[in-house]
Order: structure tokens, then C-alpha cells, then sequence
């Protein structure tokens, strides 16, 4: 009975240690999974942060694009108003181009008319009585 009850109480010495080693364990392991919650809710949070930041960053990509597309109406706008400023000026500089050329023309008319009149009344003049003789 000695005997039975020195193994009993081996064996209950080998419960005691075996349950030590297990709640140690178990510790070990609620301390391990406290740490990886930890982990997991600051990894949430960088995710929570980093969407945060996605969509900010879109908001602004949308921003910058619709003021793109603003600037770029405006650039057309400005162009195709120059353009057709161009156009104009490029008309009316060949109307002047034509009216010089035509007043240029009248010019070389009109002094050939002098020319021809002066003449006239030079030799209108030359015989008149009096008119003295070169």
C-alpha cells in the first residue's frame, strides 16, 4: 500500500509538473496572442491610414485633373481666339500690302501725269509772245 501510494504520489507530482508546464505554456501563448493582437490592430490602423491617404490622394489626382481639363479648354480657347486674330491680321495686312501697291502704281501714274502737264505747260509757255527764247 506503501508502494501504491509512493506511485500515487509520483504520479500526482508528474500531474503537478505537467500542469505547471502546461499553464506556463498557456501563459506563453496568451502573452504571444495579447502581442499578435497588437500587431493585427496596428496593422488595421496603418491599413485604416494608408486608404485614408488613397483616397486623398484621389480626391486630389480628380482635383488636378479637372483643373487640367480647365486649362486645357482655356488653352484651346486662347488659341483658336490668336488664331483667328491671326487670320485678321493677316487679312488686313494684305489689304494694306494691295493699297500700297496700288498707291505706288497712282504715284508713278500721277507723277508721269505731272511730268506730261509740266511739259504741256512748258511748251505752252515757250510760245507765248514775249516768252523768252532759250
Amino acid at each position: 500500500m506503501l508502494q501504491d501510494l509512493d506511485t500515487l504520489a509520483a504520479r500526482i507530482g508528474q500531474i503537478v509538473r505537467s500542469t505547471r508546464e502546461l499553464q506556463a505554456e498557456r501563459s506563453a501563448l496568451l502573452a504571444r496572442i495579447a502581442q499578435l493582437e497588437k500587431e493585427s490592430a496596428a496593422l488595421r490602423e496603418q491599413h485604416a491610414q494608408q486608404q485614408a491617404e488613397q483616397s486623398t490622394l484621389q480626391e486630389r489626382i480628380a482635383a488636378y485633373e479637372a483643373e487640367t481639363q480647365t486649362l486645357a479648354a482655356k488653352s484651346e480657347a486662347a488659341h483658336a481666339g490668336l488664331q483667328a486674330e491671326l487670320f485678321e491680321s493677316q487679312g488686313r495686312c494684305e489689304a494694306l500690302d494691295r493699297q500700297l501697291q496700288s498707291s505706288r502704281s497712282d504715284t508713278v501714274r500721277l507723277r508721269s501725269v505731272v511730268g506730261q502737264a509740266k511739259e504741256r505747260v512748258d511748251s505752252i509757255l515757250m510760245r507765248l509772245p514775249g516768252a523768252p527764247q532759250e
